[in-house]
């Protein structure tokens, strides 16, 4: 039973987890000094970081299985997720927000954080 009184309905679930996700992985990519593509797509951002020798920690929910919520699966869901689906999703945006907030002091420490053009 999720802990929410008025659980959120599986296409937001998806979209808001894969949202963090994206984010996560466009914060690191900044801070390397990499120019990424328009994308939602969590597999070509993570091979973007792979090329920079960046090792993502493993998701408890698949990246590939994420990226359609940004877009297709955001207004209709077809399978029910299922309670284990949305603790794995909230676990894998948990595991990558603690590993590239890591990585990001770890570079601004070391001063070899990339400046970001604003």
């Amino acid at each position: 039973m999720s802990a929410l009184q008025f659980p959120l309905p599986d296409a937001l679930y998806g979209f808001e987890t894969q949202q963090a996700c994206e984010k996560y992985m466009k914060a690191l990519l900044t801070i390397l000094g990499v120019d990424y593509p328009y994308t939602h797509n969590l597999e070509k951002l993570q091979e973007l970081l792979e090329l920079e020798g960046e090792v993502l920690p493993t998701p408890a929910y698949e990246y590939r299985r994420l990226t359609p919520f940004a877009a297709q699966l955001r207004y209709t869901y077809g399978e029910p997720l299922s309670e284990a689906d949305r603790e794995a999703m909230v676990e894998t945006a948990r595991i990558l927000g603690a590993y590239v907030v890591e990585r990001i002091l770890a570079r601004e420490r070391d001063g070899t954080a990339a400046k970001p053009d604003l």
